[in-house]
């Protein structure tokens, strides 16, 4: 992650997928350069310059000529997402008849556009997240489809087109041809993300005669909707998939964001046998994914392995995981999604040195209190990013202070109430209580992010806090706006100042805090004056976002992107 700036000043992250431009000499191919003196410099002096041209000069710089064109396209199109709209299909076309002039003639005439691009993101269907674009999609859909499949089909895994291709994003698919998963082993992507939705399996049948080997490094696979099996297996493409580039893979997630009632865990079977050795992988996370037996799970955990999500139904095979593997000296972060067994705590006691751990399911306070707090504070001195739910609606003050004694923490995320889980709520009902919390916070001195998620307030000036907080918009003052909009409008500005008077009590008492999350609003800090008079400054909390977050789902990812 890359760290920007917002206009006020104050420091924020951002997780978007970036990539530098590709060097001069790469995008200009085995072409003679321009007599320009600008093109004689050494293409790293060409790269610097490249990354200081403002983005809305790019367009004007590649009118220049042949040379300059091709500069600016190397970071213009460094990274493309193809949506379902005209601009994504003139695009493809573009594409489309460079892929036919390099089949016909071995080259491009001119300087290649497929060249330039490093990472492709294809949303093949979004209108379940833009409805005002159904006209739009229909068209895409209708008169354009044919268009997208070819180019998936023949042209999107072509070394030939896309030589500096290195990532590829494919989101909403409930259909991809055969020969896009044949050519796909054959193109030059190392990171591979695939986003399955829909009624239809979908499967990948790859023989032997296409690839005995796949150099991919990340697979990230995420299964939505239904996808029929009757067998209740994993879908057969994965193992495929997984035996293809078990040799070279380092990250490997498997998200199963079916719905609950359809969500029987999907298991690996006969497919991976015998077991390939993942030599390579680093990072593995599996969500409802199970195992026929234990050793299939373990041959994905090499002794270098550092980081390990689980959040599925523990059977037989993860229980004998946690009870034999023991420790592993290279894991830093863990993240775990269900019940806390005899077989955690002691996987837990034998890997003490881990550095973040985050539990996305909710758990009771005896648990907690009893458990695995005493465990964290007296054991674990290197924990510097820490995430736990209370199945209760209110966090104990007793909790807090354990918390508070584990000095090394950065980062910490906590949240309280019901159903168990980080992401599905009705409505929030975590009845915080700031004071307590900054009772037992101030000794974290390392202290850099604090987030709360699901958390809510009182309606009124005395009295407990209420699960219809944010949906009754209730005001103290007997005129309150009576139109919908001014209220909402009223409401929100209440809701804000009063966020931000709480993270002005935040700033005082802990001076290093840099982010804050509460209240559905993400909040940075910046130094102001103190008066006219004197040089020295105070700190005053800023609300970095113009709307308040649900979920908190994005700054979690910002901010604990070791679990995410």
């Amino acid at each position: 992650m890359s760290n920007q700036s917002t206009d006020n000043g104050v420091k924020r992250k951002s997780n978007t997928d970036s990539f530098s431009p590709i060097s001069f000499d790469r995008v200009i191919g085995g072409r003679p350069r321009s007599n320009s003196l600008l093109f004689k410099l050494p293409v790293e002096i060409l790269g610097l310059i490249l990354e200081h041209v403002d983005s809305t000069s790019l367009p004007s710089l590649a009118l220049v000529n042949s040379d300059s064109r091709q500069w600016a396209r190397s970071r213009q199109f460094a990274s493309v997402v193809l949506l379902c709209n005209h601009a994504s299909i003139h695009l493809i076309e573009l594409l489309r008849e460079e892929h036919q002039e390099i089949k016909a003639r071995g080259s491009t005439l001119l300087p290649s556009l497929g060249v330039c691009i490093r990472y492709i993101k294809v949303v093949v269907d979004n209108e379940g997240r833009d409805l005002r674009r159904k006209r739009e999609i229909r068209l895409v859909n209708g008169s354009y489809g044919s268009i997208y499949f070819q180019f998936m089909q023949e042209a999107l895994c072509s070394r030939q087109l896309l030589p500096h291709l290195q990532k590829l994003d494919v989101e909403g698919v409930e259909f991809l041809p055969q020969s896009f998963f044949k050519n796909l082993t054959q193109s030059a992507i190392q990171h591979l993300k695939l986003n399955v939705m829909g009624d239809e399996d979908f499967t990948i049948e790859l023989s032997d005669a296409v690839s005995t080997s796949w150099p991919l490094r990340t697979l990230d696979l995420e299964l939505m909707g239904t996808v029929n099996d009757s067998n209740g297996g994993a879908l057969p493409q994965s193992t495929r998939m997984l035996r293809l580039c078990a040799s070279t893979l380092e990250s490997f997630r498997w998200d199963d964001l079916r719905p609950k009632s359809e969500r029987a865990p999907r298991c690996l079977k006969t497919a991976l046998d015998p077991v390939p050795c993942f030599t390579r992988l680093r990072n593995l996370y599996l969500r409802n994914l199970n195992f026929p037996r234990y050793s299939m799970l373990d041959a994905f955990l090499h002794h270098d392995s550092s980081r390990l999500g689980v959040r599925t139904q523990i059977g037989p095979e993860y229980a004998n995981f946690f009870h034999t593997r023991g420790w592993i000296p290279s894991l830093r972060v863990f993240r775990f999604g269900n019940s806390l067994t005899r077989q955690f705590f002691r996987f837990l006691r034998v890997n003490t040195h881990l550095t973040s751990l985050l539990l996305t399911g909710s758990h009771p306070t005896d648990v907690l209190e009893t458990q695995l707090l005493p465990l964290l504070s007296k054991s674990f001195s290197r924990l510097t990013s820490l995430g736990l739910i209370w199945a209760e609606v209110v966090i104990p003050e007793a909790a807090l202070g354990m918390i508070g004694s584990i000095r090394s923490l950065q980062f910490l995320y906590l949240s309280a109430g019901t159903p168990s889980s980080l992401t599905y709520r009705v409505s929030p009902n975590f009845q915080i209580d700031h004071n307590a919390i900054r009772r037992h916070l101030p000794e974290l001195k390392a202290l850099k992010t604090l987030a709360f998620t699901f958390d809510t307030y009182s309606n009124k000036r005395a009295g407990p806090p209420v699960n219809t907080y944010y949906q009754d918009m209730f005001f103290h003052q007997r005129d309150s706006p009576t139109y919908s909009e001014e209220r909402r409008k009223v409401w929100e500005q209440m809701h804000r100042t009063r966020m931000l008077a709480e993270a002005s009590e935040y700033a005082l008492l802990m001076p290093q805090l840099e982010y804050l999350f509460l209240g559905q609003i993400p909040v940075g800090f910046k130094e102001v004056p103190r008066t006219a008079e004197h040089a020295d400054t105070v700190r005053v909390p800023v609300a970095l976002a113009t709307q308040r977050n649900l979920w908190g789902a994005d700054i979690l990812s910002e901010h604990f992107s070791d679990f995410m």
